[in-house]
């Protein structure tokens, strides 16, 4: 929550506890639907998902990047694999990105699934 209300902080200027207010809503909100049928979840996501797609590709349209710029940022430089601090950075990174995923799936297998197997009863 409070990471959500930092952005909101740092996006729109709303403060902080007003941030942690709207995330608190928004969770029930999901919970609520969560609770009633999966796939309506599903597709509260899926929309969610297409809205910041569509932002997304708006965005970079108006942007106009050079996209030949754009595929060499694509291509890995020869110094990446010396200098140690890309490589701390990235030993930080898998770390932080292998940690998610054992809490994304901790929290589904805690929290979520007794809902989905609660629902195929």
């Amino acid at each position: 929550m409070i990471g959500s209300a930092v952005a909101l902080n740092l996006l729109f200027h709303i403060p902080i506890w007003a941030g942690v207010l709207i995330t608190a809503a928004d969770v029930m909100f999901i919970l609520l639907f969560g609770t009633r049928s999966v796939r309506l979840l599903e597709l509260l996501v899926a929309t969610l998902i297409l809205t910041i797609t569509c932002c997304f590709a708006y965005e970079l349209g108006k942007a106009d990047p050079s996209w030949l710029e754009v595929a060499k940022g694509f291509i890995p430089k020869p110094n990446i694999l010396t200098n140690s601090q890309v490589i701390h950075r990235f030993k930080y990174a898998f770390v932080v990105l292998s940690w998610a995923k054992v809490v994304e799936f901790l929290v589904y297998r805690r929290c979520l699934q007794p809902l989905v197997s609660w629902e195929q009863r």
